[in-house]
């Protein structure tokens, strides 16, 4: 597991300014996830876009849908 994973909101904010490359990799990845999510019909209106899961994963905004708040998972159907 990446260092930056597990360093919470200031320190990953710390490390992705000081490696902004890391940051880039990441909004790449979450990218692929989300043409995967949509080419195996899963579920990603979530998120508009990579920047989208890049706010949710770190400063941990949840999305509304309708009034709730709901969580959001990677592996829901």
């Amino acid at each position: 597991m990446s260092r930056i994973t597990m360093s919470g909101k200031k320190g990953m904010l710390r490390e992705f300014a000081r490696w902004p490359k890391y940051y880039n990799a990441y909004l790449r990845a979450f990218e692929c996830m989300l043409a995967n999510r949509r080419q195996s019909g899963l579920d990603c209106t979530h998120w508009s876009d990579a920047q989208a899961v890049m706010d949710w994963w770190i400063y941990g905004i949840k999305q509304e849908k309708g009034d709730a708040h709901y969580d959001i998972r990677f592996d829901e159907p």
